[in-house]
């Protein structure tokens, strides 16, 4: 099995009904679609392309997790001091990362 690459798109927000306009075959991609109730999320997925199946348990990549991010950006409802007390007991590598608030507007 080689590993040869690395998938990264933006979710898409779709209803699943018949109101869904689906213009190209590329918005169909199952990985990539999201019911739309969760379009705030804004998300991305990430997706590892290889040769051929991987076992059930996966596959480990090699990198320093710490240097593959530059900030964390946090929703609108979010409790910075939560974060960073998260970030402390979950993450302590990405303690000294900037917190950066979403430009997402609150909503109730």
């Amino acid at each position: 099995m080689v590993f040869y690459g690395l998938l990264l798109r933006r979710v898409r927000y779709i209803s699943f009904t018949s109101e869904d306009k689906i213009a190209n075959l590329d918005d169909c991609y199952v990985p990539f679609l999201k019911r739309e109730e969760f379009d705030d999320e804004r998300e991305l997925r990430l997706l590892g392309l290889t040769t051929s199946a991987i076992p059930m348990d996966g596959l480990v990549l090699h990198c320093k997790f710490n240097e593959l991010i530059n900030e964390i950006v946090v929703g609108p409802k979010a409790e910075e001091v939560e974060i960073k007390r998260l970030l402390s007991e979950k993450v302590p590598l990405l303690q000294h990362l900037p917190i950066r608030r979403s430009k997402l507007a609150k909503q109730d």
